[in-house]
């Protein structure tokens, strides 16, 4: 079991309260993104196109997360396809010159040598500016129909050390116990210094909301993933993210007697060519860079501070709102928080909840069949309104609300009406902030 549940109770609320109230004068605000790829894996341009990226736009830590592969030995990739398509050897030379790339050819085909995470580090990183940390997306699937795994169960082990691929599972449920245990025979003496989050649950309507519920080991999902067909936004047939995390920290807390699963934004990189005015234009944007990305509160830019601030839920996500304070006292029980504000932006900051009497009362509806004549689960439909309701609304860059011990849990979260919003596949990118979840460790203990 995840040491932050095996825990005694008194000392997890120890965590938190140290980590929740005001940050001291040591800590800061850090800017990163934990879902990246490359040429390692599915990305389409070179891990340090990647890293160079995301530290010139200002960022100060980066995940390059592929798929089943940490960034180590000697890996020699057919980039022709990438040459033609996007020139990535020639704009590569043009960034770094004609002796930044070992190139073979083999078979008539262009092969480049890809660097390493340690290579990259040696490159691009900065002590107290810019930091890399090493991670990989757990990939597999669950639920054989027709000789094929239809439902695609991600996630992303970050601040790792070890390799361990998972394998194809019957079931969604059995994928994220299966990719638990993983995790934890390769982190023994190390976990509490990984971050292992949930990956786009609406992608190919993966996870429904009750199955995330009952995973106990998980530390993160992401709430937002930029990149196309994860459905952060949700669609006619399964509710937003943001929705579905609502519903599962409810019965989390309140059914499995759990903590709440924290929220992540991420990019999910894929495509590092998109032309700077598309995201300022109606062009949509295809798994591009710099569209979501967390905040995190450390007293320093290292990879186990950033990686433990995340486990003990120490950030907030955003597209495109900065939070200028965000504490939660757990003496007074109050969240308060004031946005960064940008010009000619009107802002709303509303505080989201269950209550401790909520009813679980709630009906499961039938599968639909999608457009590859698959029959996907849904989240279950809840009768009692208030679960995930708004308990509060301000229209103003401050705000704050104090638990009155009536709920199982409080987040916020931030919006505004910011003109020229990139779009996806989804539409338009809100702009937002969301908080996590604060006010649970009573609720656990059954107390007001």
């Amino acid at each position: 079991m995840n040491l932050r549940h095996a825990l005694p109770l008194f000392l997890v609320l120890l965590v938190c309260a140290l980590k929740q109230t005001a940050a001291n004068s040591s800590e800061r605000w850090f800017k990163g993104n934990t879902h990246t790829h490359t040429l390692w894996s599915d990305g389409n341009d070179f891990p340090e196109t990647a890293a160079d990226w995301y530290k010139s736009k200002g960022y100060d830590f980066l995940v390059l997360s592929d798929h089943n592969v940490l960034q180590r030995g000697a890996r020699w990739k057919d980039v022709s396809k990438h040459e033609r398509e996007n020139k990535v050897v020639s704009k590569h030379r043009e960034r770094w010159g004609k002796n930044g790339l070992e190139i073979r050819t083999r078979d008539g085909k262009t092969q480049v040598r890809l660097k390493t995470l340690e290579e990259i580090r040696r490159q691009f990183e900065e002590p107290g500016s810019f930091i890399m940390i090493e991670g990989f997306e757990l990939t597999a699937s669950a639920g054989r129909i027709e000789k094929k795994r239809e439902f695609p169960v991600h996630s992303n082990a970050i601040n790792i050390e070890r390799l361990f691929v998972p394998q194809a599972k019957g079931s969604v449920h059995e994928m994220l116990e299966h990719q638990a245990d993983l995790l934890h025979s390769h982190t023994v003496g190390k976990r509490e210094e990984v971050f292992w989050h949930l990956n786009h649950p609406n992608f190919h309507y993966a996870v429904t909301a009750e199955i995330m519920a009952a995973a106990p080991d998980i530390d993160g999902v992401e709430i937002f993933n930029a990149s196309t067909g994860c459905k952060s936004l949700g669609d006619e047939h399964v509710p937003s993210v943001e929705r579905i995390w609502d519903i599962a920290n409810t019965l989390r807390i309140k059914k499995h007697k759990l903590p709440p699963i924290f929220g992540c934004a991420t990019d999910d990189t894929h495509n590092y060519h998109t032309p700077e005015e598309h995201y300022h234009s109606d062009k949509e944007l295809k798994n591009a860079p710099g569209l979501a990305w967390v905040m995190v509160r450390s007293d320093s830019l290292d990879k186990d501070s950033i990686t433990s601030a995340m486990r003990q839920g120490d950030f907030y996500s955003s597209t495109g709102i900065t939070l200028r304070r965000l504490e939660y006292d757990e003496e007074k029980r109050e969240l308060s928080l004031e946005v960064d504000p940008q010009p000619d932006r009107n802002y709303q900051i509303r505080f989201i909840g269950s209550p401790i009497d909520i009813s679980l009362d709630h009906t499961m509806p039938k599968p639909f069949r999608d457009w590859k004549r698959v029959m996907r689960p849904m989240s279950g439909i809840y009768a009692d309104e208030r679960l995930g309701g708004v308990l509060k609304t301000v229209d103003g860059t401050k705000a704050s609300y104090r638990l009155n011990g009536s709920e199982l849990f409080v987040r916020a979260v931030v919006s505004c009406d910011a003109p020229n919003l990139p779009l996806i596949d989804a539409g338009p990118i809100p702009c937002m902030a969301w908080t996590q979840p604060v006010g649970w460790e009573k609720s656990l203990r059954g107390e007001k």
